[in-house]
């Protein structure tokens, strides 16, 4: 979230991504606390300045913008919305168009990801 605030000044919550949402556990108040479930978790080898690499873990969290802030949005000239056919003509990283139809996907509905003979 915070990486959202400094990049585009926006506000934003996490959305769980959970398929099954009466499987949170039942967690007393303290100290323990299930963090929201991220839209992927993605590990990409990356290199090393002085040579070799090492492997890097993104969390990829879907996040909602708070209406307060989307005004900030339209004094960016570096920042837009896209649709999916959009995206695919950008140069962007390669997985970014599968994430985003995971994301369209679950904002749809929890069950939308769910193999056919488990819905």
């Amino acid at each position: 979230m915070r990486e959202i605030q400094e990049e585009t000044e926006i506000s934003v919550s996490v959305l769980s991504c959970e398929l099954l949402p009466e499987m949170r556990l039942e967690l007393p108040a303290q100290p323990v606390k299930q963090l929201e479930q991220p839209l992927s978790i993605l590990c990409e080898m990356l290199p090393e300045k002085a040579g070799g690499h090492h492997w890097h873990i993104d969390l990829i969290y879907l996040c909602q913008a708070k209406a307060d802030d989307l005004w900030r949005l339209e004094k960016r000239s570096d920042i837009k919305w896209v649709t999916p056919d959009e995206l695919a003509i950008l140069p962007c990283a390669a997985e970014l168009p599968s994430l985003m139809t995971k994301a369209l996907a679950v904002l749809r509905g929890p069950l939308t990801l769910l193999p056919e003979n488990f819905r």
